[in-house]
């Protein structure tokens, strides 16, 4: 504020102007006052004039404003409180320096970590508040020091104003979203980023953290916030009443007869013309005159505004009628007022006269509230079907459909061919399978049912005629749907898709594609490689030939199978899943693996289950098969056993023939030795892992008869699995870690060793978007999530489970292994902690 001590026309505007504040003034003079010590009034007022460049000071207002110094006999001086925070200034010189000269990203960082906390200390928050205004401001290191002394030479006053206002908000006030109280980007952004988006989420933080998010401008926040603390039911009809009354009779009245007020038909201006006895442009005139009084004094009235839509729109829904305000408000005349000035604002918050709905534009546009509502409705309504929509949904029908036989409505501009292709959506809401030939007398029967009569005139290939006609593309396997439905890709992505199939040719998967543009591709709509498909088949170059599941380029033999078969030969020695994953993006795992099992036979040894080698590129010596050989058959004849583990296997080469295991030179575990022997001697023994057997009826695949099993159920855990090993006499699994991390394409972890079918945790779209969100918070400022200090599960999306450790790597696993990779700490399933990192 700028002092009193000033006259107007002395105040020199090409100045920084915060130099003529009160307080800066009181800061400027007590550096003076501690470097010069003891100094005259007089001494006072020329470090002021030369200062500010003024000429002449309010001799009255000056005296009053020196109380803020000591006075001994004639001479001012300041007090300790003062000389404390001017050593403490300095101190903030020194860090603001080296602050400032912080990245941006890690300024920001830095100071959302200490909004968050419940005890801030301001000497080390504010620098940082400063450093990140300073980015946008350029203001200097003058100005920002004076903000420092301001802050905590006033603490104690506006710690208690904050705290009472931030105590005192209105009930009503809470629901409201902060972009709506306040203008200050960087405080909104700041608030945002923390997760605090309503007046509701501000009133839960310190009143330091917000004593360092307000310190720019304390007096104007402190102003907003004491605004939400008046008695919002009490107050907002007064303040609507008052803008309207400050029109004279005569505009309130033409206003509110072209408006319609008080239920009425809005009157045209001819008729408003007759009854005031002046021509229809005087009426224009005068409601224009008023009108324009009325936006001149709607800034008053946006956070009235904004509260009553906030206090009457439903969670998830994106307006409300005429008639829900009116109920709110219970007063026909400040409803119908309020609307009025609705439809005026340039607000968020708009009025549509037509269709009689109140709504927010950051939300949903009115094109996108009728489109959603189309979308619902689709291209056909029965008469009959009308009787259940409220007011505002029959009025988009009579705008946006025709009336066609007297008992449908069509979508405007659709062909009556559409009544026999939405019947096959409706039947089929998941798409058509065109090759479906049970689906025509299905067709036929709701035809009839909702029309009456069948056109004998349409058969089977007249519906196949249609879909061509509307011009239907895939969007998932064997499914299709209207192409108009369809997204489109745009033209800059399209060319990246056909030049990343030239870098990768001769044979490309769809899914590779997918994968490789996911992110894009959801953006616009396209959430699967099949929708992908039917989408950009039409726009590739003639040599470009598709297949079912992938493209070959030119006049090329090789499948997709042979293409990542060479690819596994590339490598000249072990190679792992990640590496084919890396090469062939999105292709399915169990593509892959299909892959990875067909090529047994051809000297493809399995390491582990992600990690393997050709028998070729293991340079293992003749000689050494031999004496394996030679190995095999003496242990089997020394355990005197038709059946042993591979685990065994390798343990007692481990004890007795150390050499022979390093000349073996990929086989350093159990598993990699059962691979390698199973290899070697397939014709000679049976195997089923991790039992090498001379007698083939000896045993059975344990781990498929246990997964058989578990996928019949809702839920296992541990126990269950083995009371039913027990009964079939069946040996542990290999592994239960290993077992769980398998399971997870169906199952989801939630505890310890129990596993949940993912179906019945009903997980929908807007939990994946919020945990999405959430988890990109997170590793916004962590590099990595470790489960033995992981302590933020109450910011996660509710669910029906608690969640703990071994939910939150569930989720991960069965929903986001294409983002983040989850690491075990121990190897066995009940000691096991998790380390998260994002795959990048």
């Amino acid at each position: 504020m700028i002092s009193e001590i000033f006259f107007s026309k002395e105040i020199n505007n090409t100045k920084q102007q915060y130099i003529y504040e009160e307080d800066y003034l009181i800061y400027y003079l007590s550096k003076k006052l501690n470097s010069n010590g003891p100094s005259k009034d007089s001494e006072l007022k020329q470090w002021i004039m030369e200062l500010t460049e003024v000429t002449n000071i309010n001799k009255k207002r000056f005296d009053i404003f020196l109380s803020h110094f000591n006075m001994s006999g004639s001479l001012y001086t300041i007090d300790e409180n003062k000389k404390s925070i001017l050593n403490k200034v300095s101190e903030f010189n020194s860090n603001f320096l080296f602050v400032s000269l912080e990245p941006q990203d890690r300024i920001y960082k830095h100071l959302c970590s200490f909004i968050v906390q419940q005890q801030i200390d301001l000497s080390s928050a504010l620098p940082w508040m400063f450093a990140l205004d300073k980015i946008t401001s350029n203001k200097n290191q003058d100005y920002y020091s004076y903000l420092y002394f301001r802050s905590l030479y006033h603490f104690e006053k506006n710690y208690t104003q904050f705290d009472m206002c931030i105590c005192n908000v209105n009930e009503e006030y809470k629901k409201l979203t902060i972009d709506f109280v306040f203008n200050d980007k960087l405080i909104v952004d700041i608030m945002f980023a923390n997760g605090i988006s309503t007046i509701k989420d501000l009133t839960d933080l310190s009143v330091p953290s917000l004593l360092v998010l307000f310190a720019i401008n304390p007096e104007i926040n402190l102003a907003i916030l004491n605004e939400l603390t008046v008695d919002f039911k009490s107050s907002y009809e007064s303040k609507i009443l008052s803008v309207f009354e400050k029109l004279s009779d005569k505009e309130q009245d033409i206003i509110a007869l072209r408006n319609g007020f008080g239920c009425n038909k809005p009157m045209t201006l001819e008729e408003i013309g007759s009854k005031y006895n002046i021509t229809r442009e005087r009426i224009r005139q005068i409601e224009a005159r008023g009108i324009k009084k009325i936006c001149a004094n709607l800034q008053l009235l946006n956070t009235v505004i904004a509260s009553i839509y906030f206090n009457i729109i439903k969670p998830n829904e994106k307006y409300f009628t005429k008639q829900n305000l009116q109920e709110y408000i219970n007063n026909q005349k400040i409803s119908d007022i309020l609307l009025l000035l609705i439809s005026q604002t340039d607000s968020l918050i708009a009025y549509d006269e037509k269709l009689e709905i109140v709504f927010n534009k950051k939300v949903a546009s009115l094109a996108e509230i009728e489109d959603e509502l189309i979308d619902v409705f689709g291209d056909v309504i029965l008469e009959d079907d009308l009787n259940v929509l409220n007011e505002f949904e029959r009025k988009v029908v009579y705008l946006n459909y025709r009336l066609v036989n007297e008992k449908v409505y069509l979508k405007r501009g659709v062909p009556e061919r559409k009544l026999t292709v939405n019947i096959v959506d409706d039947l089929f809401p998941n798409g058509y399978h065109i090759s479906d030939d049970t689906a025509f007398s299905k067709i036929q029967a709701e035809y009839i049912r909702r029309y009456g009569v069948w056109d004998d005139g349409i058969i089977a290939r007249s519906i196949a005629t249609y879909l061509e006609k509307e011009n239907f593309c895939q969007i998932d396997k064997g499914t299709y749907i209207n192409r108009k439905y369809a997204v489109n890709i745009p033209s800059d992505l399209k060319d990246e898709i056909i030049n990343y199939i030239l870098e990768y040719q001769p044979t490309v998967f769809y899914e590779s594609i997918f994968k490789h543009f996911k992110d894009r591709l959801e953006e616009i709509g396209i959430n699967n490689y099949y929708y992908l498909k039917g989408i950009i088949d039409l726009d590739l170059p003639s040599e470009f030939n598709t297949k079912r599941n992938y493209i070959q380029v030119g006049t090329t033999t090789v499948t997709s199978s042979d293409n990542i078969r060479q690819y596994m030969r590339v490598f000249n020695s072990s190679f792992s899943i990640d590496d084919i994953r890396s090469r062939f993006e999105g292709v399915k795992d169990y593509t892959l693996y299909s892959i990875l099992y067909s090529e047994a036979n051809n000297g493809l040894i399995w390491l582990s289950t992600k990690k393997f080698i050709f028998i070729d590129k293991a340079n293992i010596s003749e000689v050494t098969l031999k004496k394996l050989d030679e190995f095999m058959h003496g242990l089997f004849e020394t355990l005197g056993t038709n059946v042993m583990s591979s685990r065994k296997i390798f343990s007692r080469l481990m004890l007795t023939n150390k050499t022979l295991l390093e000349d073996l030179k990929i086989v350093d575990d159990q598993f990699s030795m059962f691979s390698l022997l199973k290899y070697l001697y397939g014709e000679k023994y049976y195997f089923s892992r991790p039992l090498i057997s001379l007698d083939k009826n000896s045993d059975c695949d344990q781990e498929t008869v246990v997964r058989d099993y578990v996928s019949k159920m809702d839920k296992f855990n541990f126990k269950q699995i083995k009371s039913y090993q027990s009964k079939l006499s069946l040996r542990g699994l290999y592994s239960y870690a290993e077992f769980m991390e398998n399971m997870s394409d169906d199952f989801v972890q939630y505890n310890i060793d129990s596993m949940v079918r993912k179906e019945v945790l009903n997980i929908d779209d807007q939990f994946i978007k919020d945990f999405r969100n959430t988890f990109e918070l997170i590793f916004s400022k962590f590099d990595c999530v470790d489960t033995r200090i992981f302590n933020g599960y109450m910011v996660l999306p509710q669910l029906d489970y608690k969640w703990n450790k071994y939910l939150l790597v569930g989720i991960i696993r069965t929903y986001f292994s294409d983002l983040y990779n989850v690491e075990n700490t121990e190897i066995f399933y009940d000691k096991t902690d998790f380390i998260i990192r994002k795959i990048a």
